[in-house]
């Protein structure tokens, strides 16, 4: 949420110097109502990433992306529920598909686990 903050701060920072500038230049209204509308998008688009679920989801997907991974436990289980491996580090989590695969990054090699149960735990 820090960089969604930077963001919106740096936007409305932006908005100002426009108004600021349409004003001095006599351009007036085009400006402000340029001005506003952005601003009421910008104001919308940091309300939803930083006070909705999927928003915060969506913000913590691209930062996972970005930083190439979040740090996280993954414990693989038998359908027994015998503890077969745990995985713990920095780890890039690819989207399950409807195969059952859990395919993921860890210290820059893949692993792609084709059955048994598997928990995923954010630290």
């Amino acid at each position: 949420m820090l960089i969604g903050s930077i963001i919106f701060t740096i936007f409305i920072i932006a908005v100002i110097g426009f108004v600021y500038y349409g004003w001095r230049k006599n351009v007036g209204k085009t400006v402000f109502v340029v001005a506003i509308t952005t601003a009421l998008i910008g104001g919308g688009l940091f309300w939803y990433f930083t006070q909705t679920a999927s928003g915060q989801r969506a913000v913590k997907s691209l930062d996972s992306n970005v930083s190439g991974g979040l740090e996280r436990t993954v414990e693989v289980y038998d359908y027994n529920g015998k503890l077969v491996e745990k995985y713990e580090g920095k780890i890039d989590i690819r989207e399950q598909d409807v195969s059952g695969k859990v395919l993921f990054d860890m210290n820059g090699k893949r692993h792609i686990i084709n059955g048994g149960i598997v928990i995923i735990e954010e630290k």
